[in-house]
Protein backbone atom coordinates (compact mmCIF):
# COMPACT_ATOMS: atom_id res chain seq x y z
CA UNK A 1 0.00 0.00 0.00
CA UNK A 2 1.66 3.58 -0.49
CA UNK A 3 2.55 5.63 2.06
CA UNK A 4 -0.12 7.95 0.64
CA UNK A 5 -3.08 5.66 1.34
CA UNK A 6 -1.52 4.48 4.47
CA UNK A 7 -3.68 6.96 6.78
CA UNK A 8 -6.78 6.25 5.20
CA UNK A 9 -6.43 2.66 5.88
CA UNK A 10 -5.48 3.43 9.36
CA UNK A 11 -8.35 5.24 9.72
CA UNK A 12 -10.84 2.44 7.98
CA UNK A 13 -9.63 0.36 10.96
CA UNK A 14 -11.13 2.61 13.46
CA UNK A 15 -8.58 4.48 15.14
CA UNK A 16 -9.58 7.85 16.15
CA UNK A 17 -7.41 10.94 13.73
CA UNK A 18 -4.53 11.64 16.75
CA UNK A 19 -4.34 7.79 16.64
CA UNK A 20 -3.80 7.20 13.30
CA UNK A 21 -1.43 9.80 12.88
CA UNK A 22 0.85 8.06 15.78
CA UNK A 23 0.55 4.78 15.02
CA UNK A 24 1.11 6.10 11.54
CA UNK A 25 5.15 6.26 12.75
CA UNK A 26 5.07 2.70 14.10
CA UNK A 27 4.60 1.67 10.31
CA UNK A 28 7.23 3.36 8.74
CA UNK A 29 9.80 1.46 11.10
CA UNK A 30 8.18 -1.55 11.00
CA UNK A 31 8.62 -0.98 7.04
CA UNK A 32 12.11 0.27 7.75
CA UNK A 33 13.18 -3.00 9.42
CA UNK A 34 11.54 -5.25 6.50
CA UNK A 35 14.13 -3.25 3.93
CA UNK A 36 17.17 -3.56 6.64
CA UNK A 37 16.98 -7.13 6.90
CA UNK A 38 15.90 -7.50 2.61
CA UNK A 39 18.94 -5.31 1.57
CA UNK A 40 21.37 -6.36 4.40
CA UNK A 41 20.53 -10.21 3.47
CA UNK A 42 20.61 -9.75 -0.10
CA UNK A 43 23.67 -8.37 0.40
CA UNK A 44 25.48 -11.02 2.38
CA UNK A 45 23.92 -14.52 1.60
CA UNK A 46 25.00 -14.91 -2.16
CA UNK A 47 22.21 -15.24 -5.01
CA UNK A 48 19.81 -15.03 -2.34
CA UNK A 49 17.96 -12.17 -3.42
CA UNK A 50 14.73 -14.46 -5.29
CA UNK A 51 14.24 -15.91 -1.58
CA UNK A 52 14.15 -12.40 0.04
CA UNK A 53 11.88 -11.25 -2.60
CA UNK A 54 9.87 -14.54 -2.55
CA UNK A 55 9.55 -13.93 1.37
CA UNK A 56 8.59 -10.67 1.60
CA UNK A 57 5.54 -11.78 -0.79
CA UNK A 58 4.86 -14.16 1.72
CA UNK A 59 4.60 -12.07 4.87
CA UNK A 60 2.27 -9.83 3.11
CA UNK A 61 -0.14 -12.08 1.55
CA UNK A 62 -0.17 -13.11 5.49
CA UNK A 63 -0.86 -9.59 6.60
CA UNK A 64 -3.70 -9.24 3.91
CA UNK A 65 -5.16 -12.04 4.85
CA UNK A 66 -4.86 -11.34 8.53
CA UNK A 67 -6.88 -7.65 7.36
CA UNK A 68 -9.52 -9.70 5.61
CA UNK A 69 -10.81 -12.13 8.25
CA UNK A 70 -9.81 -11.03 11.24
CA UNK A 71 -13.12 -9.54 12.65
CA UNK A 72 -13.15 -5.52 12.79
CA UNK A 73 -13.30 -5.32 16.81
CA UNK A 74 -10.25 -6.15 16.97
CA UNK A 75 -8.20 -3.36 15.17
CA UNK A 76 -4.73 -3.47 16.47
CA UNK A 77 -4.28 -7.57 15.41
CA UNK A 78 -6.00 -5.96 11.58
CA UNK A 79 -2.92 -3.07 12.60
CA UNK A 80 -0.72 -6.15 12.68
CA UNK A 81 -1.66 -7.31 9.70
CA UNK A 82 -1.42 -3.92 7.74
CA UNK A 83 2.60 -3.99 8.99
CA UNK A 84 3.00 -7.34 7.50
CA UNK A 85 1.41 -6.17 4.30
CA UNK A 86 3.94 -3.37 4.27
CA UNK A 87 7.01 -6.04 3.73
CA UNK A 88 5.82 -5.82 0.13
CA UNK A 89 7.90 -2.66 -0.51
CA UNK A 90 11.32 -4.45 0.02
CA UNK A 91 10.93 -6.21 -3.12
CA UNK A 92 10.40 -2.74 -5.06
CA UNK A 93 14.08 -1.57 -3.77
CA UNK A 94 15.44 -5.08 -5.01
CA UNK A 95 14.01 -5.19 -8.25
CA UNK A 96 15.54 -1.39 -8.85
CA UNK A 97 18.69 -2.83 -8.15
CA UNK A 98 18.08 -5.48 -10.61
CA UNK A 99 16.92 -2.56 -13.61
CA UNK A 100 19.75 -0.80 -12.09
CA UNK A 101 22.53 -3.43 -12.57
CA UNK A 102 20.76 -4.41 -15.65
CA UNK A 103 21.06 -0.93 -17.16
CA UNK A 104 24.65 -0.45 -16.28
CA UNK A 105 25.45 -3.86 -18.20
CA UNK A 106 26.16 -6.02 -14.98
CA UNK A 107 23.61 -8.65 -14.91
CA UNK A 108 23.34 -10.13 -10.98
CA UNK A 109 22.12 -13.71 -10.91
CA UNK A 110 18.19 -13.27 -9.97
CA UNK A 111 17.04 -16.90 -10.99
CA UNK A 112 17.12 -19.58 -8.19
CA UNK A 113 19.48 -21.75 -10.45
CA UNK A 114 22.35 -19.11 -10.59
Amino acid sequence: MPVQFGSIVIKGFGFTTLNTLLVQMISVAYQAVFVIVGTVGSTYFRNARTYFMAFNLAIALTGAIMIREISAANIWARFAGYWYDLSMWTDFENSCVNALTASALHTPPTSLWS
